[in-house]
């Protein structure tokens, strides 16, 4: 089933039959509805789920109908509901978690039946006749999501059930009594449960010993489903192999949590499952690679460092000691049952001998009986006498050598095996889609990556999987950042064949490798095996652009390097399409990271970071060379696989911004932290792994402190509704001081528990009433415009009779909005492009602002045209207006950063009518400091803007500078001239970019003047502190005019017929109140 599903639309929703079954029983939006019947329930599993597998769009549009908490959990029945009930609640359940909304508010507020469903759950997981794999799988993923849900008390309390001290009944006697004597306590808790068990009436005892089975008979049934998979020659059962990859999750996300982990994973060990698992065929196939990833994963979890028993931590030395523990007691078997033949093996140390190598080398020695002994001594199987009362099962001589290496050989230090992990991603890792997914990623499949839920094991853990997680998410966007490269630099085939590339494009951020050599590998240091230094000089040859030398030459000290080898696929000219697969049009044989140490002199020195700029003037010609920091342990790893050649084939330097190129130096920072030995105190640790009460934290008891403050606050007296508006203000201040717009505060009134709370967004009510008198002077006409803004409304002045605009918003929304907008329009007062300020205030858990009326926006004034189009005249002159507006936005100190045509807008009367004005400063941002200079510039900054009309610095979550918001107007002006962006039809995010991207300047216009080129290109060198020229950018809009236009020729809302009426229609109304 495609990952990929058509979206409908709202007549293909109303012909679904599931549409037309929802009204009649249970749909929200109707009245009346049919009394409960089963067969709905059958009917729908049947022909809309069970028969179209569990479609994706079959299933949203039940979730959607609220299927589950209208219809399928309110009329549940232990004794009646059949299986198809319990699997339609299983999938809606799992479509709400797959969708990431709250899936357990239902069965919260109605739990008497909630244990007899997840018993009947079990049950099903436990069948192997009534459901096949695609149900038994959906079984699993509702179990996964139990699992990680164990904060929620009514879904823990099942849980826990399945995994207590009870479920170690399910081991042999002999194994049992040797993992319950190493813990007097669990022993003496066994005793009592067993002499309690007895006690039982029998309808208890059935339970209990359904649940204590419940994790072995999986375990069991997924060892079957594996032997059927290796069954299969070639194509494998996809439903099959979906099941084994999401046994593995559960049984990986049961032993990741200290509560379900203490015993499960005994059964995990008694059951040689890893054992199983590596024998089998699937895992060494295509097919399996996932298979084979999450098997690593929970090999590493069930041989984590701590103690299962007492959930502590176990250091290196207390995991050396188990170890040796393990192989000192194969010794003592070898001496018991193999004295003369083995005298060497228990003679031996155990660092000798702990190898699987060598292990194996000496058990394959001996016959089937004598490693059954073995096996039997270290508890790994029954014994003899167990299974011959039991099942007899035979063991093959292979299997029994496995189970003991695996059981004696030497773990390998966790801590060893980060510091030797590349910190750099390579090829093979940056394309592992099961590593790494697409974006069309949609959780129907398993990912070999480790989740951040509520609890931890230990702080080691902790931090591991916030590293793994963070290297993942760095070499995301690093694939990313290479096949933009990749895309612009358009690597062809040569001619003559070869490895020769024939680069036929350009990118910003890529340049070709002209030689690498290395310069000097060290000695590893000792107990290491990488060297402990790698360096290499990088060649390259500057382009002939001046801003991109400048960008090559100003490379320093750290910064990283990603060097690539490129095979290209394609023939020259042929086209390359970023909506097709990558590896389909472009081979990378090898991606290498590098830190840079310095640029070399012509002496061959590096040069020092101080003298770096006055260096370059020393130098001359194109050519560059860099010394470099190649990574240590990928160069060990690539000699060890004897691709030591591969350095000599890079043939591409990529550099990445390096506002988000900090990637290597947080891996570093995370590395060093598990290296050292920290002491973290007990209430922090235990914030941090999820364990303990979260108030603890606040060092004092915060909550106390804090409801302390809420009952202070509410002892102030609450704004009445009949209350006098506060900041009176009128138009001319001459009259009376008082009559200054006044600063907005945050009014206590408007903030939840403190007074009425006001509604809001698109479809609320209106705030204010026709005839109402705001202020005692300005009588509220109607309103104009809603949205997530607020509201604004048109007015009129009592005392001038001049129309105005009143924005209003309710108190407790985003207020600081509000107050920005106020402060610069207080900034902005006398220029001749932005609305004059009147008054402002706050009233009744309102925030207002009232401003002169204004007409229609450049938005609706071209969508008024019948070609949906303004004349290039029109356009060209409207931009003068908007950056003489947006200079003077700059000059007080803020950028608008949401500049697109419905907030540029014309005036109402004669010559204002020729005026455009820049609207809405809620997004504003103060850019300079109070020294004048630019304020620090983030790492990271948050969206802002219209999706279709930011600049790349918006989408690559950069600080924006002035020349962002130039950028978005020149979005502006060519959508105006063209009718739309070449990325009008687009909604995904990185889509608009990837577009932004690809698309040159003479894409987007066909009307628009090519000669506004050089606007454009102006605007693409700045940097965040650089400002534009505006006369500039005036005069290439100016020479751009056909020559029989003047700036006093009419515009096109002024010739157009519509447009004239539709702005005579809005002046008139004005007029007529």
């Amino acid at each position: 089933m495609s990952s990929k599903t058509r979206i409908p639309n709202i007549s293909a929703i109303e012909k679904e039959a599931i549409t037309e079954i929802s009204k009649n029983f249970w749909a929200p939006y109707t009245s009346s509805h049919q009394p409960y019947d089963a067969k709905v329930i059958d009917d729908i599993y049947e022909n809309e789920l069970k028969k179209t597998e569990f479609l994706k769009r079959k299933v949203v549009l039940l979730e959607f109908s609220q299927y589950l908490e209208r219809f399928l959990w309110p009329n549940f029945d232990p004794s009646s509901s059949n299986s198809a009930h319990i699997l339609s609640i299983i999938v809606m359940v799992n479509e709400k978690f797959r969708e990431r909304v709250p899936a357990w508010n239902c069965f919260v507020e109605k739990p008497e039946n909630f244990p007899a469903f997840f018993h009947r759950v079990l049950e099903l997981a436990l069948s192997t006749d009534e459901i096949g794999y695609l149900e038994q799988t959906a079984v699993l993923v509702f179990l996964v999501n139990a699992v990680n849900s164990i904060e929620i008390d009514l879904v823990r309390k099942e849980v826990v059930k399945l995994c207590s001290l009870n479920i170690l009944s399910n081991l042999y006697p002999s194994q049992r009594t040797a993992l319950l004597s190493s813990s007097p306590k669990l022993l003496k808790y066994w005793n009592k449960m067993e002499l309690k068990f007895k006690e039982l009436p029998h309808e208890q005892k059935v339970l209990i010993k359904f649940n204590r089975s419940v994790l072995w008979k999986l375990i069991q049934r997924f060892l079957d489903v594996l032997a059927f998979v290796d069954d299969q020659d070639s194509e494998f059962d996809v439903n099959a192999v979906r099941y084994l990859e999401r046994f593995l999750e559960f049984s990986t996300d049961m032993i990741s949590l200290l509560t379900t982990r203490r015993f499960f994973n005994q059964l995990i060990i008694a059951s040689h499952l890893l054992v199983k698992c590596s024998q089998s065929d699937f895992i060494k196939t295509e097919v399996g690679a996932l298979f084979c990833k999450l098997i690593t994963r929970l090999k590493f979890y069930v041989r984590f460092e701590i103690d299962d028993v007492n959930g502590v931590a176990l250091d290196e030395n207390e995991m050396v000691q188990k170890h040796y523990n393990h192989v000192v007691n194969l010794q003592k078997a070898a001496f018991k049952f193999f004295r003369d033949r083995m005298s060497l093996f228990y003679l031996l140390s155990a660092s000798s001998i702990d190898t699987p190598k060598v292990l194996s080398e000496q058990l394959s020695e001996l016959d089937v009986e004598d490693l059954a002994n073995f096996a039997e001594y270290l508890h790994l199987i029954p014994t003899k006498d167990e299974r011959e009362a039991g099942e007899k099962k035979e063991y093959s001589k292979q299997f029994l050598i496995d189970i003991i290496v695996f059981h004696c050989e030497r773990r390998p230090n966790q801590l060893q095996q980060l510091n030797e992990q590349p910190i750099y991603p390579s090829e093979k890792v940056i394309w592992d889609e099961n590593l790494i997914p697409y974006e069309e990623y949609d959780s129907e499949n398993v990912l070999a990556l480790p989740k951040l839920n509520f609890q931890f094991l230990t702080l080691h853990d902790y931090l591991l999987r916030n590293f793994s997680l963070f290297q993942m998410e760095s070499t995301y966007e690093i694939r990313h950042d290479i096949e933009n490269s990749l895309y612009r630099m358009r690597p062809w085939q040569h001619e003559h064949g070869g490895d020769k590339v024939v680069w036929g494009g350009w990118a910003r951020f890529s340049i070709p490798l002209t030689e690498l050599r290395l310069v000097h590998v060290a000695r590893p240091l000792i107990g290491q095996r990488a060297p402990d230094v790698v360096t290499a000089d990088l060649t390259i040859t500057l382009p002939t652009r001046r801003d991109l030398r400048q960008e090559w030459e100003g490379l320093h000290r750290h910064d990283i390097l990603f060097l690539v080898t490129v095979v290209p696929l394609l023939k020259v000219g042929t086209r390359f399409d970023p909506r097709k697969p990558f590896k389909d049009q472009i081979k990378v044989a090898a991606v290498r990271g590098c830190e840079v140490d310095g640029l070399i002199d012509n002496d061959g020195k590096v040069i020092e970071e101080m003298e770096h700029r006055d260096a370059l003037k020393n130098l001359t010609g194109d050519v560059r060379k860099y010394r470099i920091w190649l990574d240590p342990n990928q160069y060990f790893v690539d000699q060890s696989n004897d691709q030591g050649d591969i350095y000599y084939s890079l043939n591409l330097v990529i550099r990445r911004d390096p506002k988000t190129n900090n990637f290597k130096a947080v891996l570093s920072t995370i590395r060093q932290l598990l290296n050292t030995d920290f002491v973290v105190p007990d209430w922090l640790q235990d914030l941090i792994l999820g364990y303990g009460e979260p108030d603890t934290a606040s060092g004092g008891g915060a909550s106390k402190n804090m409801a302390a403050v809420t009952e202070r606050r509410r002892v102030k007296p609450a704004v009445n509704a009949q209350a006098k508006p506060t900041a009176a203000t009128a138009d001319s201040p001459k009259k009376s001081a008082n009559l200054q717009p006044q600063p907005l505060q945050k009014a206590a009134h408007g903030i939840p528990g403190l007074g009425p709370e006001v509604p809001r967004g698109k479809n609320a009510p209106p705030h204010l009433n026709t005839g109402q008198i705001l202020n005692g002077k300005f009588r509220i006409d109607k309103i104009i415009g809603s949205g997530g803004f607020g509201q604004i409304y048109s007015a009129s002045d009592e005392v001038t009779r001049l129309a105005v605009a009143i924005k209003v918003v309710p108190a407790d929304h985003e207020p600081g909005r509000m107050i920005l907008e106020q402060k610069v329009l207080i900034l902005l007062r006398g220029t001749q492009h932005a609305p004059h300020l009147i008054a402002s205030g706050s009233f009744n858990g309102l925030m207002y602002i009232v401003m002169e009326m204004l007409g229609k926006n450049l938005g609706e004034l071209r969508r008024k045209r019948k070609d949906r189009k303004l004349t290039i005249s029109t356009v060209l002159r409207v931009g003068q207006q908007a950056i003489s507006g947006l200079k003077a936005v700059h000059d007080v100190g803020y950028l608008h950063r949401d500049v697109k045509p419905s907030n540029m807008c014309i005036g109402v009367d004669g010559i204002h009518r020729r005026t455009i004005y820049v609207v809405d400063f809620g997004m504003t941002r103060q850019y300079r400091n109070q020294n004048g200079g630019f304020r620090k510039e983030r790492a990271y900054a948050g969206f802002r803007g219209t999706m279709r009309y930011v600049s790349l610095t918006v989408h690559e979550r950069k600080e924006q500078g002035p020349g962002d918001d130039m950028m978005s107007l020149l979005y502006t002006l060519i959508e105006l001239a063209e009718g739309n962006l070449p990325w009008k039809h687009l909604s995904d995010p990185d889509d608009i970019a990837q577009k932004k991207r690809i698309t040159t300047f003479e894409d987007m216009c066909n009307y628009f003047p090519i000669s506004i080129k050089s606007f454009y290109q102006h605007l693409e060198k700045l940097q965040y502190h650089q400002m534009p020229d505006y006369q500039l950018l005036t005069n290439y809009l100016q020479k751009a005019l056909p020559s029989n236009v003047l700036n006093e020729s009419p515009f096109d809302w002024e010739e157009t017929p519509s447009i004239l009426k539709s702005v005579n229609k809005s002046k008139n109304e004005e007029e007529s109140d």
